[in-house]
């Protein structure tokens, strides 16, 4: 399998993906908030969430 380095492009697209999925959230779910404790990934190479629990308010 041949791979190649994410370029600059990608990267722009998975941010503007991220930040219209969160965008989203937040006007379906205006209450929404972290109801814990966020665990980090632990990686020299990725800088991530691995858990983020959250509370919301269904059904509005």
């Amino acid at each position: 399998m041949l791979r190649r380095p994410i370029s600059r492009y990608t990267k722009l697209n998975v941010a503007t993906q991220l930040k219209v999925l969160f965008e989203e959230l937040l006007r379906r779910f205006p209450d929404i908030h972290v109801s814990g404790p966020v665990r980090r990934m632990r990686s020299n190479f990725i800088y991530g969430l691995k858990e983020m629990p959250v509370a919301y308010t269904p059904g509005r």
